[in-house]
């Protein structure tokens, strides 16, 4: 494999792995899907070094009404959920144990 054009690895970081440094630049995809027919609705690609909720911003404008959004609980922050929920979709999120309602 040859070396990455030190832009690929400027824009997307290398990240690590088990406390070494990955051998090639790496990137972060946040998708979003559809169940019945698998299709990616949208999909945006950060460096691996965004975090996943800013990278699930974009996201949004792809949402519905009547969609039904599930997400893990790394998504989960009061004002991203409030933006998600502002697009009329339905969120079924998981969060952690300690999260109380407000």
């Amino acid at each position: 494999m040859s070396p990455a054009p030190p832009r690929t690895e400027s824009a997307c970081g290398r990240g690590n792995s088990h406390g070494l440094d990955a051998p090639y630049p790496k990137v972060k995809v946040v998708g979003l899907g559809e169940c019945g027919t698998h299709a990616v609705v949208d999909a945006p690609i950060g460096g691996v070094l965004v975090d996943e909720r800013e990278l699930a911003r974009p996201l949004l404008p792809s949402f519905e009404p009547g969609m039904l959004v599930v997400a893990d609980r790394g998504f989960f922050g009061r004002e991203f959920w409030h933006e998600a929920a502002d697009t009329g979709a339905d969120l079924l999120w998981r969060v952690q144990p300690s999260t109380r309602s407000a």
